[in-house]
């Protein structure tokens, strides 16, 4: 199954579930997470997250753009076309199984300005062990519920530096919890580049304290 969500096409043919809801979950989660003003009829299920672009941080053309994590890969799609092919996209995704459904969308929808790396993001570089369920493709972390995985992680600074990235105009932050301490490992990039930052800080109850804190450190 192919879904058309306008920037981009994403391939569910490799996704072990095949139900309804998670069609219609994807669907809302483009119209609402990314950019709900894109409709007229928010759907209120997930408009608690609200969209990874407010006021002045906002995507520009030719902006290369850290996605963390990039999941099936809405906003990187949503991304890969508002910066055009001046820009590039780093979508980060540590799950083996999803990533390599990212790959596919990328193929498919031939957006060539979105670079895979397949790994997570945090304040070392180590192996760490994910509990990933099929039934919850964006909540996997080392506190949910699934069959545990073993996957890379890196430092977005270690990245920057090993890729010779030249510059970082945007990260978009989103992994269940982990957010401090991917931003505790990218203190050189963020201080030397100074990126328009959309991190969530809704998944642990000191996240809006701890997050600032470590931003303007």
């Amino acid at each position: 199954m192919c879904i058309d969500i306008g920037f981009g096409k994403i391939i569910l043919e490799e996704i072990i579930f095949k139900k309804t809801e998670t069609v219609l979950g994807i669907i809302s989660i483009y119209y609402d997470v990314i950019y709900p003003t894109l409709v007229s009829y928010p759907i209120k299920a997930i408009y608690v997250e609200g969209p990874y672009e407010n006021k002045d941080v906002r995507l520009k053309e030719g902006d290369v753009i850290l996605d963390c994590v990039a999941n099936l890969g809405i906003f990187s799609f949503f991304a890969s076309k508002k910066i055009s092919n001046s820009g590039k996209v780093y979508a980060f995704e540590p799950i083996p199984d999803i990533c390599s459904i990212l790959k596919e969308s990328i193929s498919h929808s031939r957006a060539n300005n979105i670079i895979t790396v397949q790994s997570a993001v945090g304040n070392s570089k180590k192996e760490i062990s994910f509990n990933f369920s099929d039934l919850s493709l964006g909540g996997s972390s080392a506190n949910s519920i699934g069959k545990p995985t073993i996957v890379s992680q890196n430092t977005i600074d270690n990245f920057v530096k090993d890729n010779n990235v030249k510059k970082v105009d945007f990260i978009k932050m989103d992994i269940e919890g982990a957010e401090r301490y991917a931003l505790e490992g990218a203190k050189e990039t963020i201080k030397n580049f100074k990126p328009r930052l959309a991190v969530c800080t809704y998944h642990l109850p000191d996240d809006p304290r701890v997050i600032k804190g470590i931003i303007l450190n």
